[in-house]
């Protein structure tokens, strides 16, 4: 067993074209008040001048346990699973290029490990800054008293560079990050760590900052973005029919009213597919909750037309 001052943390951060932020992504960690770390960059076919500026900053700071790996393009998830192989540590902190940790992340989690030996992960609480709005949303779990698997299905279950990753969930676990998902690879990645183990702290102190760089969406990636987010949560949802009845019995409600809301979202994409899914994963006598989204009328015109007649009388007020 090892000691919680002994236990070495991996820090992995892809890196692709990274140049104008790695240096203030790589001191954060190089500030960490926990020094029992080893930082792991795995440029993935950057074009641009990334390999050079990580290169500058381990020659000038040959005391910080720091190594760039280099490969070809394949995405982020591929260059987090090599930094993983590549890795030596009891736990692992993933972290994005563009983003930064405050000094006393690793340390705080690292504390919370101490007084829960058996923890297999971290959910931590983080701050997120959006540079085109200048807006910082916050969120923080000091108040946490729901379950693991209904943060999971709202895409709330903490941050892949807030949280603190066991490394035998992926050395022993077999667990990894799919490569072949262009969105959704976080929470997938969570599912299988869910189904694993049920061993999860959660962090009240905000010690990581999140860059969101650009609002810019095309609506074909949206609409497949969205695809990928209903199927994973289908397959929750029966995950925990068949191996949590208590937890879905418990929450069945929200669960699909969640769903309601990703079918409504497909509805203005192709209806008819929406509607399928309807079909397919809710109950004949579902009803939808009046909602923000749901208003009062749209309600209304549900349980009086049904879904379709719903969405197209809605999409005919809007003209």
């Amino acid at each position: 067993m090892h000691s919680n001052l002994d236990l070495l943390v991996s820090i992995i951060i892809p890196c692709y074209n990274s140049e104008p932020f790695i240096t203030e992504c790589l001191e954060s960690c190089q500030i960490q008040t926990y020094r029992h770390i080893e930082i792991i960059v795995i440029d993935d076919g950057s074009t641009d001048k990334s390999t050079e500026v990580v290169n500058q900053f381990i020659a000038k700071n040959s005391d910080l346990n720091c190594r760039l790996l280099s490969k070809e393009n394949k995405g982020a998830s591929s260059a987090r699973n090599t930094g993983i192989k590549e890795s030596n540590g009891i736990f692992i902190q993933f972290l994005d290029a563009d983003d930064i940790l405050f000094k006393d992340k690793i340390q705080s989690q690292i504390n919370l490990i101490s007084e829960n030996q058996n923890c297999q992960l971290i959910v931590g609480s983080y701050e997120t800054v959006n540079l085109q709005s200048l807006k910082t949303r916050k969120r923080n779990y000091s108040d946490n008293n729901d379950s693991s698997w209904m943060g999971l299905y709202r895409s709330d279950l903490g941050n892949t560079c807030s949280n603190l990753f066991r490394a035998s969930l992926f050395k022993e676990q077999g667990i990894s990050w799919n490569e072949t998902l262009p969105s959704s690879q976080e929470y997938n990645l969570m599912f299988d760590i869910l189904k694993t183990t049920q061993q999860i702290i959660f962090d009240a102190q905000i010690n990581t900052r999140i860059i969101r760089r650009d609002n810019n969406s095309i609506s074909s990636n949206e609409q497949n973005n969205l695809a990928r987010r209903f199927h994973l949560r289908v397959r929750i949802k029966e995950y925990l029919l068949l191996n949590d009845a208590l937890t879905f019995t418990n929450n069945q409600n929200e669960i699909d009213q969640y769903l309601f809301g990703l079918i409504r979202q497909t509805a203005k994409f192709d209806l008819s597919k929406a509607n399928r899914d309807l079909t397919n994963h809710l109950k004949k006598d579902f009803r939808p909750e009046n909602t923000e989204v749901n208003t009062t009328s749209y309600v209304l015109a549900y349980n009086l037309l049904g879904f379709r007649g719903a969405e197209r009388l809605k999409k005919l007020m809007s003209r």
